[in-house]
């Protein structure tokens, strides 16, 4: 070792001549010796050109090298960056980085200049004193990457003093790292042990012949024993007499051989590598979770030798990590995936994007795939899953069961209400309303890692490799069995989504939905027709407009192939989808869906029939919404009058019918009509039982907007108050149906300049369907216009900007309301002198508008 303080004498020559590796530790001071220009250094650079030696130089403090005959050799310990600079947190992460850098040089046996090529050389082994044994067949991890923390954590928790049990497992699904953090732990911290001790604990048979090798390499009196039982007796007596020991036991899946393998006291460590993530008292629990996406990328480029972790990386490191990181997504994180895919990449030689473009359309494929120069971990994704799903399946054809139907569902917070509820589509009926049943059944599960159970939540998850892995290994007609299944669960749980309060949980399902959807192809079933319809509505809710007409057209041309175009079913659809396309303002569209619905109802039934009246108040509201008021109201008639003669006067549908003729006639200005109607409408609600009472807090606000027209303020108050009242006795007080008659009274207040009250009614407003809906839901975007512009009409532009801007971003990402929120916006901007931007949004505003005529 050559440094700061190195003064040359001859007698160096001598002991050169027999030096393989020389480390040169540089700083300013030792540039300053002039050494480079001693005949010492002469003689190591003469042994080092005929490859007789190697020179690793380390920088230990920020040093100038340019000029220097060794500036083209690589550095430690990042070839950028002084051991004493402040990149490191501290020092030590830097020397550590030095010391897994020589230990791979020299177990690699390997230079780590750009030119290096393989060289014979050999080290003495330095093995510490104390230490007795040490088995652990295999070598340190070259491209181990991203689990310090963790490490650092189980030495912690070692040598913690409250402490009670030595011994802690490592748990996660397979391929996530477990051995190779085992194997890492055992390098880093050797030397604090007397024996380093490996086994393989995948069965009672394997850890039972490890505990014969480990009698022998401890050299116990008992391995000679022809007594297998006598031999394991005498390794456990040695475990629990001896102190200062590391204990391994690889893949043990069956937790309860520990008691048959180890003393119950003993002062050593155990360290568990296992799937099961139930430990009971055995082992204290320490899971192992997916790699990062930056670390993941870093391991692929690396293992796939598109990166030194030696080198200042290039210019288009940027892109090239991008792109990895894309892969690092595809496979979920798993390390076992990213080095498979990283040693396929390395072997063939082809880029990043041709591996993932492949990966996304033949992953089962690849993941089948274990690279052929691959030595530290030989099984591929596909063999490692199927091993603990065969476990699995011998255990449980239940578990094995809920499994395959799992593969056709999205990955995370899978429901366990499908299988519960859904049991008997599914073909278990076993648990079907029996939750006792499904816990065995997902214990089983977790035995392996199969499964991650959310109890709270009564949702788990799955791997998406399992998923690709469990898809591939079933026939055509399996797979066909299992998504009709599926569909025909999800469609019996899946919730009404015009239910406001079903929302939550419609999202969740739709995830679901859109994941088994990608499997069925051409199939036509009448479930698929009615989930395609359920969570299109839902989706259409949330602004997704084009996914929802995807599976409103989807549902519609199902049930069109199965029943033919004169269906009840099939008119039911088309209203649905033309009451989607009126709210688009797709009118034209939604005419011709309408007019169809309401031609089949009429040739179905006759022309007084419920459906035929529902049908006519669909069309009815199209053409209100296109100032067709004529007919509009030749409609709405009609469809009251078959409501009168099927249900008589004191009916919901009566009143939401007269409702509907009151809010026309006060479109046109008929204001002696509209409240004959609404009073009417009002008298015959007000005798009906409670879910009739939303109708009627409807036509109170309509109430209230036609007094607040006609400047009778204080009667506009009293009818919003007893809307809103209804509305909280019908939904309860934090429902969104009940913030129409909030904003509709703060606007009454803000006509009024009383604006604290305004101010409050839009803020519970805006709180209400935040906390319902989330707060990127466009209905929120109407909330917070309203409270902008209330700021903005008190001259509190700074309050009101920011929720301009916040809708904007909204409405930006959602591409609904945009022209509502740019004008708005565009008018605090005048008002507070910006005209420039005023004129970028309303330029922004009248585009969109004249593409929409």
């Amino acid at each position: 070792m050559l440094g700061e303080d190195t003064v040359y004498s001859g007698t160096y020559d001598v002991y050169l001549n027999y030096v393989s590796l020389v480390l040169l530790l540089l700083s300013p001071d030792f540039m300053a010796t002039g050494y480079c220009n001693s005949p010492e250094w002469q003689l190591i650079i003469e042994r080092q050109s005929t490859q007789e030696m190697r020179i690793v130089p380390i920088r230990l403090r920020p040093v100038d090298i340019r000029g220097a005959p060794f500036a083209h050799l690589k550095m430690l310990p990042d070839n950028v960056n002084a051991v004493t600079d402040k990149i490191w947190r501290t020092q030590d992460g830097a020397f550590y980085k030095i010391a897994i850098a020589l230990r791979q040089i020299i177990e690699a046996n390997t230079s780590p200049e750009d030119t290096a090529s393989p060289i014979p050389f050999s080290l003495p082994v330095i093995t510490s004193a104390k230490q007795v044994a040490w088995n652990v067949r295999y070598s340190p991890n070259p491209y181990f990457i991203g689990r310090d923390e963790l490490i650092a954590r189980l030495h912690e928790t070692y040598h913690a003093h409250n402490m009670r049990s030595r011994a802690i497992a490592l748990c996660g699904i397979g391929g996530i790292g477990k051995t190779q953090i085992a194997i890492e732990y055992a390098y880093r911290y050797k030397s604090e042990y007397g024996a380093v001790l490996w086994t393989d604990a995948s069965s009672w048979q394997a850890l039972s012949l490890s505990y014969v090798y480990l009698a022998d390499i401890l050299g116990l009196a008992a391995r000679h024993c022809q007594e297998r039982p006598a031999v394991i007796q005498a390794v456990r007596r040695w475990l629990a007499e001896s102190k200062g020991w590391l204990l391994i036991l690889d893949n043990l899946d069956e937790i309860k051989l520990l008691s048959s393998f180890l003393p119950e006291n003993y002062r050593g460590h155990v360290l568990i590598t296992t799937q099961s993530s139930v430990l009971g008292t055995f082992a204290q629990s320490c899971p192992v979770t997916l790699l990062e996406q930056n670390v993941g990328a870093r391991l692929l480029l690396q293992r796939a030798h598109l990166l030194d972790p030696y080198q200042v990386p290039a210019e288009d490191f940027g892109a090239l990590e991008e792109a990895a990181s894309k892969i690092v997504k595809a496979v979920s994180g798993l390390p076992l995936a990213i080095d498979q895919a990283a040693a396929y990449i390395e072997e063939t030689g082809c880029s990043l994007q041709n591996y993932l473009d492949f990966y996304q359309k033949n992953p089962d494929v690849l993941i089948a795939k274990r690279g052929m120069l691959a030595t530290d971990h030989l099984e591929a994704v596909t063999k490692t899953f199927l091993l603990a799903f065969g476990k699995v399946k011998q255990i449980s054809s239940t578990a094995a069961q809920l499994l395959y139907i799992s593969a056709f569902l999205y990955s995370d917070s899978i429901p366990e209400q499908i299988f519960t509820v859904g049991g008997i589509e599914l073909g278990l009926p076993e648990l079907t309303n029996n939750s006792l049943a499904l816990n065995e059944v997902l214990r089983s599960l977790r035995s392996y890692s199969l499964v991650q159970r959310d109890g709270e939540r009564e949702t788990f998850s799955v791997h998406p490799m399992l998923q690709i892995v469990l898809r591939s290994v079933l026939s055509a007609d399996e797979e066909k069995l299992l998504i009709e299944q599926v569909i025909k669960a999800l469609n019996k749980v899946f919730p009404d989504p015009r239910d406001i309060n079903n929302w939550p949980v419609c999202k969740n399902y739709t995830l679901h939905v859109q994941s088994c959807l990608k499997y069925c192809g051409d199939l036509i079933l009448h479930e698929l027709a009615f989930l395609y319809n359920k969570s299109g509505y839902y989706l259409s809710t949330q602004a997704q407009y084009d996914t929802a007409n995807a599976f409103l057209q989807k549902s519609l041309t199902i049930l069109e192939r199965l029943h033919g175009d004169r269906h009840a079913d099939v008119a039911s659809m088309l209203n649905t989808l033309g009451d989607f396309y009126a709210n688009q303002d797709k009118y034209e569209q939604a005419e011709k869906l309408l007019r169809r619905a309401l031609a089949i109802f009429e040739d179905l039934y006759g022309p007084i029939h419920p459906e035929v009246a529902y049908s006519l108040n669909h069309l009815a509201v199209l053409y209100r919404y296109q100032g067709k008021y004529k007919q509009a109201e030749r409609l709405l008639q009609r469809a009251l009058d078959i409501n009168k003669q099927v249900f008589g006067s004191k009916h919901t549908l009566v009143v939401r019918s007269l409702n509907n003729l009151g809010k026309l006639y006060m479109d046109q200005g008929k204001r002696k009509l509209a409240e004959k109607f609404l009073r009417q409408a009002l008298a015959f609600g007000e005798q009906l039982a409670e879910p009739g009472r939303a109708d009627v807090a409807r036509v109170l606000n309509n109430l209230a907007g036609m007094a607040a027209d006609q400047g009778k303020y204080k009667q506009a108050e009293e009818f919003y108050w007893r809307s809103i009242a209804l509305n909280e006795q019908v939904f309860g007080f934090d429902h969104p149906a009940v913030t129409t008659g909030l904003n509709n009274l703060a606007w009454l207040y803000v006509e009024q300049n009383i604006y604290e009250q305004a101010e409050n009614l839009f803020k519970r407003s805006l709180f209400i369907r935040e906390k319902a809906l989330g707060e990127d839901h466009p209905e929120v975007v109407f909330c917070l216009v309203n409270l902008a512009s209330c700021y903005r009409n008190q001259g509190k532009y700074a309050e009101a900007e920011p929720l301009y801007r916040r809708a904007l971003d909204i409405v930006e990402q959602l591409d609904t309301d945009v022209v509502v929120v740019l004008e708005n916006y565009a008018e605090l901007l005048r008002q507070t002198g910006r005209e420039d931007e005023a004129r970028v949004l309303e330029s922004r505003a009248l585009t969109i508008r004249l593409r929409e005529l």
